[in-house]
């Protein structure tokens, strides 16, 4: 076990015996002090047989004579404070898992359970309901009902706003809850003015507060945080692929418009079910998962849990310190607490968390966190490279306007080597995404290995083919080694976890790329060049019948650049792998690639072996300049000088 895993596990536990013991000691806390001896063995005798004291000696003699009797003591632990305690615990562990949820999908690190409105959906309900006097309604229950009924509707506006212009893009859900929030927060406004009267109510409910809440509160707020927040858990795992952005996550195999909206909506359910109890508290979604982070790590199969521990000790205490620190019987709102104590906790936490990034740069972090993975013999081995097929292929990016690519006709037979050249906005990206299914709209069929690749779902997709882009979209916070491991996610079932298999894989493809070193750095702490080799061994661990790179010697060094190349083109030669290649190293392209195609504003300019078409000729009417072929003294393949 690594010691990563080590301190999550006691983590974890030491967050559920802290969860256990602060219930004891927060029923003991109140106007009326009671011993948390006393406490415990009331609580176990709903459990056993337990024979309570008939006279009970208390800390304090409000209106009791500081005594309580076996029956009072029962009302007063398991009627009153009992079912508080674990309101507000239940409400922090929600509040905080649904912050982690928000921040993940959203990658927005000031994302918190209101970002997309559900705070603003449920105070809006909830005034509506003080305003019009239906608080008492179905049994009690009108004030929370509202309330989360109006949550749920405005989580579904955001999501409607969301998908303007398709998909679910993390940037139009954020514009989306903005514009919500702004909106609900005018009709608030309005009802306070229409009646004066409620205003106070209405205010008092928005600071958030457990005063007067007992065990149906409990059962109205369970079933949204239960059902909500066990998919949450259970796919931690595809959490941490949307830290690499739509494509790269969608090339892995993760449907990325599916995850998000069942992740915003069993979040959503969560924060409202909390939120409709409780009232609006703040901070505890948004300080806690970057505590986490600090201390374990950004892989939610750690932050999930960890966060909705560390957020029900944050509420519980906030709460009792609420109800206990005041003098004279008088209780705070516990969003004020919150609030107090989460703005200038989260000023800490921002400062340490950027000295932290520029620290580790300087340091292995993470290092002693390495996989203790061997690579073993023969990891990574692949089967027969696939063929891809294209015919009569026409691509623009909006409609109406000069095709990007226009007439592209080509056939590339398994185990080829295969490299694209050509000029800056040739296409060459725009093909590569076409041939990956990540682009929509084109004209024309694209087969690999006879399937259509845009019809295919994304995990059949990412066996067929597997793409390094020119660049990241982004780099998520997480070690060099689970960076890789995502390329292993189309072949592990969605609800299951990476084996010693996939660890040994990957292991051998970072071995192969020279950074199986690096495996425990930070992702976004590497150098240009390191984080390019990570995402290559990503690319071959995901073990692709076709596999396509897109300027892969980008911002290598020489020998880097040489040695990569090489050993694609041994892999190529051992495996069968179809290998296609866009380049703008012509040399490199020369030297180990089987047959070039040149592209030129959107055309096949030359296609064939490269001894036939990498000639001055070619060159020059590609790329508009004069260039001096010459053959290799000791390898024998043409080489040129400008």
């Amino acid at each position: 076990m690594s010691g990563l895993t080590e301190r999550t596990a006691l983590f974890l536990a030491a967050g559920v015996f802290l969860c256990l013991l602060s219930a004891v000691f927060a029923c003991s806390f109140g106007p009326l002090d009671i011993p948390a001896a006393a406490v415990f063995r009331t609580i176990s005798s709903l459990f056993s047989d337990i024979d309570l004291p008939d006279l009970l000696e208390t800390g304090s003699a409000q209106g009791l004579g500081g005594f309580l009797d076996a029956r009072a003591l029962r009302l007063v632990v398991l009627e009153i404070r009992l079912p508080r305690v674990i309101l507000a615990m239940a409400a922090g562990a929600g509040l905080a898992l649904s912050g982690a949820v928000f921040q993940a999908v959203l990658r927005n690190p000031l994302a918190d359970p209101f970002t997309l409105g559900v705070s603003g959906g449920a105070a809006f309900g909830a005034a509506l309901a003080i305003s019009l006097g239906l608080t008492g309604i179905f049994y009690g229950f009108g004030l929370p009902l509202i309330a989360f009924v109006f949550a749920t509707l405005a989580l579904g506006c955001v999501l409607m706003l969301g998908r303007i212009g398709g998909g679910l893009r993390p940037e139009s859900l954020v514009l989306g809850g903005v514009v919500v929030s702004a909106f609900l927060a005018a009709l608030i406004a309005l009802v306070k003015a229409l009646d004066e009267s409620s205003v106070t109510g209405i205010v008092f409910w928005i600071m958030g507060s457990f005063q007067g809440r007992g065990w149906r509160d409990i059962f109205l707020l369970l079933p949204g945080f239960l059902l909500g927040s066990l998919p949450v858990l259970l796919c931690a795992r595809q959490a941490d692929m949307l830290g690499l952005g739509d494509n790269e996550a969608g090339q892995m195999g993760l449907n990325v418009s599916r995850l998000r909206l069942l992740l915003l909506l069993c979040a959503g359910a969560v924060t409202a079910s909390c939120v409709a109890v409780s009232g609006i508290i703040g901070f505890v979604g948004l300080v806690v998962p970057h505590l986490v982070r600090m201390v374990l790590g950004a892989e939610h199969h750690r932050v999930f849990p960890a966060s909705a521990l560390c957020g029900a000790l944050l509420l519980l205490w906030s709460d009792t310190a609420a109800r206990t620190l005041p003098p004279g019987g008088v209780e705070l709102p516990v969003g004020v607490i919150t609030a107090l104590f989460g703005g200038p906790f989260f000023c800490i936490i921002l400062g340490k968390k950027q000295g932290r990034a520029v620290g580790r740069r300087e340091e292995s972090a993470g290092a002693k966190f390495l996989p203790r993975t061997p690579a073993l013999p023969g990891a990574g081995r692949q089967a027969k490279g696939g063929e891809i097929c294209c015919d009569d292929l026409r691509f623009a990016y909006k409609s109406g306007s000069p095709p990007v690519l226009d007439e592209i006709s080509l056939r590339i037979r398994p185990g080829e080597f295969v490299g694209l050249l050509g000029p800056n906005g040739s296409g060459k990206s725009t093909l590569l995404l076409c041939l990956s299914g990540l682009l929509k709209g084109q004209t024309g069929k694209v087969l690999v290995s006879g399937d259509d690749i845009a019809a295919l779902p994304e995990r059949k997709r990412a066996l067929l083919v597997s793409r390094l882009p020119q660049r990241p979209e982004f780099v998520p916070p997480l070690s060099a080694f689970s960076l890789a491991l995502m390329g292993r996610y189309a072949r592990v079932p969605f609800l299951g976890a990476y084996g010693s298999e996939d660890r040994s894989i990957v292991m051998a493809a970072l071995e192969e790329t020279g950074v199986a070193h690096l495996a425990g750095r930070y992702a976004d702490s590497l150098s240009g060049g390191e984080l390019q080799r990570v995402l290559m061994a990503r690319t071959l661990a995901q073990d692709a019948q076709v596999l396509l790179l897109d300027e892969a010697t980008a911002g290598l060094d020489p020998a880097f650049a040489r040695s990569l190349p090489a050993a694609l083109a041994l892999r190529n030669k051992k495996t069968g792998l179809t290998v296609f290649a866009a380049m703008h190293d012509l040399n490199l392209a020369a030297l180990f690639c089987d047959r070039l195609i040149f592209l030129k504003q959107g055309k096949i300019l030359a296609d064939g072996p490269t001894a036939e078409v990498f000639n001055a000729q070619t060159l020059r009417s590609v790329f508009a300049c004069d260039f001096c072929v010459l053959t290799h003294p000791r390898l024998g393949r043409p080489q040129v000088l400008l």
